[in-house]
């Protein structure tokens, strides 16, 4: 094996998270899934992606770590995990990413709502139990994982910090930082911002991509890219 890293898409498919069947919606999850997938392929690492079909576990926490653990069990040394809701990732941050672990540095990309849209680990230094066991979906994740990895010594570096799109607030963010937008995708944010404005409240969630509860989906992990 060539390269000792690899990216993770950890992210449940458009279809399943649409809570509606405005079109607009369906418009969105289909570009950002596309311009995601062009991201990581730009940075030939091999890379794999966990859809609710290939996620094993009750909480949010097992599906994730089962996940990474299925990965680093092909033999790899390192994983960048990513979801698909962030529009402004593109892959200099992916590349940067892969040098920290190269330097035997985890990397965290920290996102505005507290937590992350890019985690990167070391396989020595992976838990499994541990991992699954952390707040996820709470404000208190950051800081709980920032003090396992500092309990244990362990270094670490920031990239960062972006927008994931995960309720109606997060669009104005995201379009205020756009320079990584192609001008379909932020036509469409900008149209999604319009409808929320009129029928959902600033807070409320539009859609969630990567942590949307779904029980004891099994299946084998899809390579995508090599």
């Amino acid at each position: 094996m060539n390269k000792q890293t690899a990216i993770l898409i950890f992210a449940n498919s458009g279809k399943k998270t649409l809570h509606s069947k405005r079109i607009s919606d369906y418009e969105f999850f289909n570009i950002i899934d596309t311009k995601t997938l062009e991201v990581v392929k730009k940075t030939g690492l091999p890379f794999f992606h966990f859809s609710e079909d290939q996620q094993i576990g009750f909480s949010f926490g097992e599906r994730f770590s089962n996940a990474i653990a299925s990965v680093f069990e092909k033999g790899y040394q390192n994983i960048i995990t990513i979801g698909n809701d962030i529009p402004n990732l593109n892959t200099k941050i992916l590349n940067k990413a892969e040098k920290h672990l190269e330097n035997k540095s985890h990397v965290l990309g920290p996102s505005t709502d507290g937590g992350f849209y890019l985690m990167g680990f070391q396989q020595r230094d992976f838990n499994k139990e541990e991992f699954a066991s952390l707040p996820w979906e709470t404000k208190r994740l950051k800081q709980s994982f920032i003090d396992v990895l500092a309990s244990k010594n362990l270094n670490f570096s920031f990239l960062e910090t972006l927008t994931d799109i995960d309720a109606s607030a997060d669009i104005d963010a995201v379009l205020k930082s756009s320079r990584f937008l192609n001008k379909f995708l932020k036509s469409l944010l900008s149209k999604l911002t319009a409808f929320s404005k009129h029928f959902i409240t600033p807070n409320r969630t539009v859609y969630k991509i990567h942590c949307i509860s779904y029980l004891f989906n099994k299946g084998s992990p899809f390579l995508l890219h090599i």
